[in-house]
């Protein structure tokens, strides 16, 4: 039992140094939106959807900063706010 929670430990302390690339380009467009709307997607949406993310705690902890950055890269490519006005009225 003590091995396998000293295996388990190293291999979390280990886990540590995989990269993960937390970044934020910056904005090329932003959507227009009544105050309200816009307020509402900035509490709800912006942290996956857009350039503005706030990084938590647990994005800097593996393997949940894994997780974290692989949604918000997800997020970006199917909706990103901060290039909205570059997208195509069929888009």
């Amino acid at each position: 039992m003590r091995r396998l929670a000293l295996v388990l430990g190293a291999a979390f302390v280990l886990a540590q140094l995989v990269p993960v690339a937390r970044t934020n380009p910056p904005a090329t467009g932003e959507i227009s939106a009544p105050l309200a709307i816009d307020g509402l997607l900035q509490r709800a949406c912006y942290d996956c959807h857009s350039n503005e993310t706030r990084w938590p705690w647990w994005a800097y902890v593996a393997p949940a900063s894994w997780l974290v950055a692989w949604d918000v890269r997800e997020g970006r490519e199917h909706l990103n706010l901060s290039t909205w006005s570059g997208y195509t009225p069929k888009r």
